[in-house]
């Protein structure tokens, strides 16, 4: 995924939150009425995979806003849920991404990786949101093109999808979802793999960090 929302940790405030979280939230109204003139005007094949992108940033944007809060209120020891507001917008992004994703077939692998993230931000039971993952991750296996077209694209956005749902998956679900110990070390040297391929140096770094953390084996950042 391209746009990634990562505060420093001098940056890393309640209202830096609010701020993000406003910014998302004017461009996620901004997108909807794109989405609505869609009705009225057949849009071009350009502006859906404009709208499709837009939907992927916003929605990649909050759920970093999420992991970085998770992660605080875990180094506190806070345990709050979720709050309302903050869920019902990545619902209403999520509902947008489904409406450009029924004109591309072969981007579903999107809506099943963050309607995932949704459930865990909902605290919700972790085997449906485990099937989500790995339906994303088998769609991503299976198809044979993308909307992107050209073979260096695809390759670059399946690549970058398959290892955010791998990273996800080893972030976030609970050790017994995972059929055995190594299989989480295993699904993490394979996002670094294919991130370091594509050249994503954020998100590799990211990986690296939770290997550290997990004590997956060596890593040569």
């Amino acid at each position: 995924m391209g746009f990634c929302v990562l505060l420093d940790c001098s940056t890393k405030t309640e209202s830096s939150f609010e701020t993000i979280f406003g910014h998302c939230n004017a461009s996620s109204r901004f997108l909807e009425d794109s989405l609505t003139g869609n009705i009225c005007k057949t849009p071009s094949r350009l502006k859906l995979l404009s709208q499709l992108l837009a939907c992927d940033w916003l929605l990649e944007a909050r759920t970093a806003l999420w992991e970085i809060e998770k992660d605080m209120r875990y180094n506190q020891q806070l345990h709050q849920t979720v709050p309302g507001q903050i869920l019902a917008a990545f619902q209403a992004d999520l509902n947008l991404l489904r409406m450009v994703t029924s004109k591309f077939p072969n981007a579903q692998s999107r809506v099943f990786l963050y309607e995932a993230v949704c459930r865990l931000m909902a605290g919700a039971a972790p085997g449906p949101t485990q099937q989500l993952l790995d339906r994303s991750l088998r769609q991503r296996n299976s198809r044979s093109s993308l909307i992107c077209g050209k073979d260096r694209s695809a390759q670059l956005a399946g690549g970058r999808e398959r290892a955010a749902a791998l990273y996800v998956a080893c972030k976030h679900l609970p050790a017994p979802c995972l059929s055995s110990p190594g299989e989480r070390a295993g699904m993490l040297e394979e996002a670094a793999k294919t991130l370091e391929k594509i050249g994503d140096k954020k998100r590799l770094q990211q990986c690296y960090q939770l290997m550290k953390s997990l004590g997956s084996g060596s890593v040569t950042n």
